[in-house]
């Protein structure tokens, strides 16, 4: 049986299609998007309005850790730990 001959209007398409983005330009668009937008006055303005007047208790929790390292944890464990071996 003979393969059907394609012209390049009826070719089928593979992969994404005509004109479309990357993933990684629109990736890369977000981060610099992301960053412009983070970095912007009138965001840490107005973060730091809401930190300071206690509306935005998740922004220290997750900035504080970053910028400071994570506390020290400890854990006391009171008890007896029996062993046994058996061979």
């Amino acid at each position: 049986m003979p393969r059907p001959k394609f012209t390049s209007e009826t070719a089928p398409r593979r992969g994404r299609p005509k004109g479309a983005k990357n993933k990684k330009t629109v990736e890369r668009d977000l981060m610099t998007w992301a960053v412009e937008f983070f970095n912007s006055e009138e965001y840490v303005t107005n973060a730091q309005g809401r930190i300071l007047s206690g509306k935005a208790p998740h922004l220290e929790s997750y900035w504080n850790p970053k910028l400071k390292g994570k506390p020290k944890e400890e854990t006391e464990v009171k008890g007896t730990l029996v062993l046994r071996w058996e061979s």
